[in-house]
């Protein structure tokens, strides 16, 4: 019996998109949203935010499903609807343009690839593979009714070869969110922590999740950030762990052991992260693709695999440029990863790798990724009209 009221639930699900067709398309009309609806984030938001800043004309609305984004946006005096309420739904029926990061789930059931033009602007150039060689199939369907926005050659080869998605349907753009390491937008969190410690340097711990969270016990090891506290010290070193949002509920009952280390737990303050990365002096990360992103910072990254031959076979498996195109040493050890870390924040011995390595993972560093997304996408509706 479940699985039959599974069946019809989603049979009925399959058949909002079909609404669409009752709905002419007004073109000035573009609908944004990320993560499920539950993130004012990632390139979505960056985008959204351009658009409304420097395209009157459009008329953008974030979807969203969360109630304090709702609250956020509107009163900074952006557009916003909650994703189940009549004016969201209305909004996306009759959107000419819907932009997302991960799927159609960003923004609303009721959207219609087939007539809304999507553009899928993804969430990483990272290393995974996510097992995705021969099994992607079920989902390529989905994929080719996308536009994709690229940042490189390497991006778009990766991606039609994992996810089966023809070359042509990417666009060279770059990410919107990394626009933000030029212009460097200001954080009041982020200015007051340097405020509140005037002589001493900022890096950031930001690890991908295990098994979507299901191994925090190999993430953490408590011992070991104890060890790492006391050196930050030593070293006049803050250190802010982000965890994936996957695995934050694992280390939530240590945080107030630490004086050097800030665990960024509060949504509000540290759920965007491109809004502030760029005031960090390093950063450590393992198979995340904000690694390729902070190359554009021009500042150090070690990488911390310390797990590397379980999740090569147990977890997401890796890219072969994971090991081809290293932007920073590769480290096994807190002690190893505390080394480079002050050696690198004292001489910067990787700065030419890096930048050579960058320009192979985000072809353009110039702040200009919004509006070559912008021209590509009037460029997707000039093509339809003609």
């Amino acid at each position: 019996m479940p699985d039959i009221f599974g069946r019809l639930k989603k049979g009925l699900y399959n058949c909002l998109p079909l609404f669409s067709f009752f709905f002419p398309k007004k073109k000035n009309l573009w609908v944004f949203g990320a993560w499920q609806g539950k993130q004012y984030s990632d390139n979505s938001k960056y985008m959204f935010e351009y658009v409304v800043k420097y395209h009157p004309e459009i008329n953008a609305v974030w979807i969203t499903r969360d109630n304090s984004i709702f609250e956020n946006i509107t009163r900074q005096g952006m557009k916003c609807a909650k994703r189940i309420s009549i004016k969201g739904i209305l909004y996306v029926l009759r959107a000419k343009i819907a932009f997302e990061t991960e799927g159609n789930q960003d923004i609303s059931p009721f959207l219609n690839n087939s007539r809304t033009v999507t553009v899928q602007l993804w969430h990483g150039m990272g290393f995974k593979s996510m097992n995705w060689h021969g099994g992607a199939s079920h989902n390529r369907s989905r994929y080719l009714k996308f536009h994709w926005i690229a940042t490189s050659d390497l991006y778009i080869n990766t991606f039609t070869k994992l996810m089966q998605i023809p070359s042509e349907l990417f666009f060279m753009t770059g990410y919107p969110r990394n626009d933000s390491f030029v212009l460097k937008p200001k954080n009041n969190n982020m200015e007051a922590l340097r405020i509140a410690h005037p002589h001493k340097k900022f890096i950031i711990y930001m690890p991908t999740h295990r098994n979507f969270g299901k191994d925090g016990n190999n993430i953490i090891n408590i011992d070991a950030f104890r060890k790492i506290d006391s050196e930050l010290n030593n070293h006049n070193i803050i250190m802010v762990y982000k965890p994936h949002f996957h695995e934050l509920k694992n280390f939530l009952q240590y945080e107030y052991e630490f004086t050097n280390i800030i665990l960024a737990k509060d949504k509000s303050v540290w759920d965007d992260v491109y809004g502030y990365l760029h005031y960090f002096d390093l950063l450590i990360s393992d198979y995340s693709s904000v690694t390729t992103d902070f190359m554009c910072s021009g500042k150090p990254v070690v990488y911390f695999p310390y797990d590397i031959k379980e999740y090569e076979t147990d977890d997401a498996g890796l890219n072969d440029y994971f090991y081809d195109i290293p932007g920073g040493p590769l480290c096994y050890t807190w002690d190893e990863v505390l080394e480079e870390t002050k050696s690198l924040l004292e001489n910067d011995t990787w700065k030419e790798e890096r930048e050579r390595c960058r320009e192979i993972y985000h072809q353009f560093n110039d702040g200009n990724n919004c509006e070559r997304v912008y021209q590509a996408v009037m460029k997707i509706i000039r093509a339809k009209e003609s």
